[in-house]
């Protein structure tokens, strides 16, 4: 294992060793080293917490960064950074389902704690749904997954097997990606990018049959 210490510079290293071939008896050896480039002026403090500038109500598990240095809140909204270098910075806070921010020229000093309070707005909802169908002449309803990717989310959506129906909630203004593929075999996949910006969007999708397969019900 090897991790940093609260310097910022020194390198710490501990490792399991046999001195002579064993079956146990191991020894256990630690290290420390750190580059001579590497040297600390004065260090100073940054915290925060970050709400729902709607309700108020604190916002966990937001990503906070100020320079190279990323940090999340806690279940409280709060954060924390204990060993920044002094002077100025640029922060970001990111959260999805939410608008960014980014303010600039945050100073840093040596004297006490900076405090910089975020309140992030809620992006407006939007629903998206539609039917899935088999493309190659019969237009019979698919049963497929839709496996749903943006920065910050994750999901799969599975139409109605007998209506080839789904419907998914999603915000406006984010681009969404996805594959959709077909849980049977024998039909090729679709990608699929969407951007929502209104409340409702309707997208329905044709699957082919995959031609090299030739396994798809209802084809030779």
């Amino acid at each position: 294992s090897m991790w940093v210490d609260t310097d910022d510079c020194t390198f710490w290293y501990t490792q399991e060793y046999y001195p002579v071939h064993s079956a146990v008896r191991w020894h256990t050896r630690i290290g420390a080293f750190k580059f001579p480039s590497c040297t600390l002026g004065p260090r100073g403090r940054l915290q925060g917490t970050v709400r729902d500038a709607a309700t108020g109500l604190p916002l966990p598990g937001v990503t906070v960064a100020t320079g190279a240095n990323t940090t999340q809140t806690d279940s409280a909204g709060d954060f924390q950074f204990t060993a920044l270098p002094v002077g100025f910075f640029d922060m970001t806070v990111s959260e999805y389902g939410y608008v960014g921010q980014t303010v600039t020229g945050v100073l840093i000093t040596d004297v006490g704690a900076q405090t910089q309070d975020f309140a992030l707005t809620p992006l407006a909802p939007a629903t998206v749904q539609g039917i899935v169908t088999q493309g190659s002449g019969h237009t019979w309803p698919l049963y497929v997954r839709l496996a749903l990717s943006a920065p910050g989310y994750s999901q799969t959506v599975f139409t109605d097997p007998a209506t080839g129906a789904y419907t998914v909630n999603l915000f406006q203004g984010i681009t969404y990606t996805s594959s959709v593929s077909a849980v049977g075999d024998g039909y090729a996949s679709a990608p699929w990018v969407v951007t929502p910006l209104a409340g409702n969007v309707v997208q329905n999708f044709d699957l082919d049959v995959d031609l090299a397969a030739c396994v798809a019900p209802g084809h030779q």
